[in-house]
């Protein structure tokens, strides 16, 4: 399934929860780290990950000491955040 035809009803609350906490950083259109504390909020991030709808940085599932975060990329932050990524991608079309 592509990740642009993607729509909020075609995903889990969890799943929607995590896109929305990621938020939406101004600066490069993505969405903020998410603390991932349980091992359901990891399967969470996985599965989201797996729709190309964010990245999981750190965690020691990955091999790392730091904590585990999910963000949420454009494809995800399209879903929660559409009026401000379409702002955001009208204003670095501008420069």
């Amino acid at each position: 399934m592509e990740a642009a035809r993607m729509t909020s009803h075609k995903l889990s609350r969890h799943q929607l929860v995590m896109l929305r906490c990621s938020g939406f950083d101004h600066k490069d259109g993505n969405g903020f780290g998410v603390h991932l504390m349980t091992a359901s909020s990891w399967r969470t991030a996985r599965s989201l990950v797996a729709r190309d709808l964010g990245w999981i940085q750190g965690g020691h599932p990955n091999g790392s000491d730091l904590p585990g975060l999910f963000f949420a990329n454009h494809n995800g932050t399209a879903i929660t955040h559409p009026e401000q990524l379409a702002a955001f991608e009208r204003r670095r079309g501008a420069l």
